[in-house]
């Protein structure tokens, strides 16, 4: 199925004796897309090269030209620099003016000096090594100055240290634009509704009285819900939970005081209505932003220790294969197959049961992790021990279900990292176990559950060492 994304164009800017690096960058990049793939219906990294896009579209323009036509349409910047800066000794090199056009226009660019090895270079005579030491100094120069104005750069040796270092890049930015992304379009949302040019969706009453209808909002009908809106909402940074409580207890309360034939005041108000009604009046109230992958669970927290609950019906089961759940008043049920669901709460900040909450969530991609993080290794050190063959998928997942059974998304993350590969034969599924190092891998997963932490958790601050003492169970 297409999805619309959010395309997020990444300058790669340097001078010619980078070939190797900006391969690795812009490889690092098509990865990152790739392993992030379940949130790249939301936002895709979209390499702009000297090779792909310059020669083809900015052949002959002088450096302002390219500024204009290429690099204004960038919205970050990579940038390498190995033993040179190019350009003229009299004026700044392509890749210094593209650096500035970018960081003036308020854009992020990270910056680097390779240390990668590459072929010895042979001297054709003395003038050309008087010009490779003129630039050598040139470049001294320009990190000289780098460091004076405080302008952080990094110093990579290897290709894994740049890897890293753009993987990490990229996840910094991501957080960046999606948090400025949500605060527009929040405050969009406002505009609008102080401008009457869209009204929230409220609760309304039918003409008798009588009947609970949810509709979209008519000036001309009555309100039973005064001045619950949107715009009410605190929306700078995160939202308040004893705000929502607040609310939600007061929607509860004006659903309670109405005259409905539908809602059976034995067992209360049905929670898919109920979540249809909160969610709508107030649109930016997501069980994921707090880190619950089903709502019902978010309720369950959100009305602990409240005079109401969350009941779950044991009396039969409905249509989905599933029990109702009702929101009602705490002890005032006259109904006994009601239960009331009181053993789920908020997690302490930082927890391991905290990030687990929020990785599960389905914004982004949905990891679901084993209670005992032990067992994450356990299960690397296995597949190691599987390298070099090829062996039956549901073979394989029995074995893995007898770790955990949450074992699927490291399944996943090693399929997405080319480390195991499907195949068919007579329409059974196997998969070839490449050479695999456990303890690389069981790092790079790492990683990679971090960055989609960082990216799920926003503007909220990651103890980033205590997080890895309960991953590694150091």
């Amino acid at each position: 199925m297409r999805t619309k994304a959010n395309i997020i164009n990444v300058l790669i800017s340097s001078p010619d004796d980078c070939k190797l690096e900006r391969k690795i960058v812009e490889q690092t990049i098509f990865d990152f897309n790739a392993r992030f793939s379940d949130f790249n219906d939301i936002y895709f990294l979209n390499p702009i090269t000297y090779e792909k896009y310059y020669l083809a579209s900015a052949k002959g323009e002088t450096q302002s030209g390219i500024n204009e036509q290429v690099v204004s349409k960038c919205d970050i910047g990579i940038a390498i620099f190995k033993e040179k800066i190019g350009g003229d000794e009299n004026r700044e090199s392509g890749t210094q003016q593209e650096i500035k056009f970018l960081l003036d226009n308020d854009k992020e660019v990270k910056i680097h000096l390779s240390k990668i090895p590459s072929e010895r270079y042979i001297y054709k005579d003395l003038e050309d090594i008087n010009r490779k030491g003129s630039e050598l100094i040139r470049l001294y120069d320009y990190f000289s100055q780098l460091k004076r104005i405080n302008t952080f750069y990094a110093e990579i040796i290897d290709e894994i240290q740049l890897k890293e270092s753009v993987e990490k890049f990229l996840n910094q930015c991501l957080i960046n634009i999606r948090t400025t992304d949500r605060i527009r379009e929040i405050e969009e949302y406002k505009e609008n509704i102080q401008k009457d040019i869209i009204k929230p969706n409220r609760l309304i009453l039918s003409k008798d009285k009588n009947t609970l209808k949810y509709e979209k909002y008519n000036s001309s009908r009555e309100m039973i819900i005064n001045n619950l809106s949107a715009n009410k909402l605190k929306t700078k940074g995160r939202y308040d939970v004893e705000d929502i409580k607040n609310y939600v207890i007061d929607i509860i309360e004006k659903i309670e005081n109405i005259k409905n034939k539908e809602f059976d005041t034995n067992r209360g108000i049905p929670f898919d209505a109920f979540t249809q009604i909160v969610k709508s009046i107030y649109p930016f109230i997501e069980n994921s932003e707090f880190g619950f992958a089903l709502s019902w669970k978010f309720f369950a927290a959100l009305l602990k220790d409240t005079n109401y609950g969350l009941y779950l019906d044991d009396s039969k089961i409905n249509k989905d294969g599933n029990k109702d759940l009702y929101v009602f008043k705490v002890n005032a049920l006259k109904s006994k197959d009601l239960k009331m669901i009181n053993n789920i709460e908020f997690p302490i900040k930082n927890s391991l049961q905290y990030y687990k909450n929020f990785l599960e969530t389905k914004s982004f991609a949905e990891i679901t992790l084993p209670n005992d993080f032990s067992i994450i290794q356990n299960i690397f050190m296995f597949i190691e021990s599987l390298s070099m063959q090829k062996i039956e998928k549901q073979v394989l997942i029995d074995t893995l279900k007898e770790y955990d059974k949450n074992y699927r998304s490291i399944l996943t993350f090693l399929i997405k990292s080319n480390k195991i590969e499907q195949f068919d034969i007579n329409n059974n599924l196997y998969l070839d176990v490449k050479q695999i190092d456990g303890k690389k891998e069981l790092h790079d997963f790492y990683e990679y559950v971090l960055n989609v932490l960082k990216l799920k958790l926003k503007d909220q601050e990651i103890d980033e060492s205590e997080f890895k003492k309960l991953f590694f169970n150091d």
